[in-house]
């Protein structure tokens, strides 16, 4: 049995991989192609090329489901079109135990693409996005790109975050009873345990009948904004980990909007391997079932429909849930289980 495991293992991990990076392969010249709308005088090409390469391993997480379903109705067709999956039954393997074959290869890159997007591509993004903010702009103004978060009276701007607690182009923004009353301007700011170093300070004051403008070399800023909490607060909810993404939640609080997306993306990070097995099932159910002598491109198409289906699901749901107000588990699930009840009944059914 363990060698049949083996077998069937490194013919599914091999298929998913292809899959995979072929999928990879194209998202990066697209990404590619995209930046080239970007470049400036220190964004060069070459500079784009480091971009999107920082960002192949989230994106590899991002596709993990869509790989695993093509994958296996590739790897698994190709074992049914020789007859070995015929052999395979015949030697007395249930289809459930044949399920799990399958499936663990699977499983194994799951759990390698959490860890990677625990622990590696959000560092991965954080740098990428930074680094892009930095080379496009002119850091002694604000730009257009960047991050805005509120902090109590204040709203702040910075044009880059970079790792390690340096922030370039930092606009704050003070605001009393809706009246502008002060404009900050730093060139560059960095976190000294407890406090963020302006440096190059331009601030405005803004009176009733005139403004007053003052320079400083440097300026202590006294805030409860962490660089942990700036760095979450400029990446997208996807683009986070799962201990950051439970941990921005909980700073939003849940009487804010902004929460639910967080939660959205945190329970599809935590369902994922869910995910890939409701989707491992239904590929299995089409090559095992009534329609396993159909082709292989057939069979691919049908994949690629099922997953589209599924992340419009999830995207659909996702947004829906923070609007109606049930809960983000909730809207992550139900795909999940439509998906794999329906690949469950097709399976049991097959012959």
């Amino acid at each position: 049995m363990r060698t049949l495991d083996r077998y069937v293992a490194n013919t599914v991990w091999n298929a998913v991989l292809m899959v995979l990076l072929v999928i990879l392969s194209l998202d990066t010249v697209s990404d590619l192609v995209d930046q080239t709308a970007d470049l400036r005088s220190r964004y060069s090409i070459g500079q784009a090329l480091i971009y999107v390469t920082l960002k192949i391993p989230g994106s590899a997480v991002d596709y993990l489901g869509f790989a695993a379903l093509i994958g296996c109705l590739i790897g698994v067709g190709t074992l049914a079109n020789r007859s070995e999956i015929t052999v395979i039954r015949g030697a007395g393997v249930s289809k459930l135990r044949l399920f799990w074959t399958v499936l663990k290869p699977v499983l194994v890159m799951v759990i390698g693409a959490m860890l990677i997007a625990e622990y590696l591509a959000p560092n991965l993004e954080q740098i990428a996005e930074s680094r892009k903010d930095l080379l496009r702009g002119d850091q002694a103004q604000v730009q257009e790109t960047g991050l805005w978060i509120q902090d109590e009276d204040e709203f702040v701007h910075a044009n880059a975050v970079y790792p390690g607690g340096v922030l370039f182009g930092l606009a704050r923004y003070q605001v009393n009873d809706n009246q502008l009353e002060r404009i900050s301007f730093a060139e560059r700011a960095s976190y000294q345990v407890s406090y963020w170093l302006e440096e190059g300070v331009v601030e405005t004051r803004i009176g009733e009948e005139s403004t007053t403008a003052t320079n400083l070399l440097t300026r202590r800023w006294e805030t409860d904004l962490t660089p942990d909490l700036l760095n979450m607060a400029s990446l997208n909810p996807d683009q986070l980990s799962i201990a950051d993404l439970q941990a921005y939640s909980l700073y939003l609080g849940q009487g804010n909007p902004l929460a639910g997306r967080y939660q959205v993306a945190l329970w599809q990070q935590l369902l994922l391997p869910f995910s890939v097995a409701a989707l491992v099932l239904v590929g299995l159910s089409f090559v095992y079932g009534s329609n396993r002598q159909a082709a292989m491109g057939q069979r691919i198409f049908l994949g690629v429909i099922i997953a589209i289906v599924f992340q419009v699901a999830q995207d659909i749901l996702g947004p829906a849930s923070v609007i109606w107000g049930f809960p983000a588990w909730l809207a992550v699930s139900i795909p999940i289980l439509i998906t794999a009840v329906g690949g469950l009944l097709l399976y049991l059914r097959c012959s």
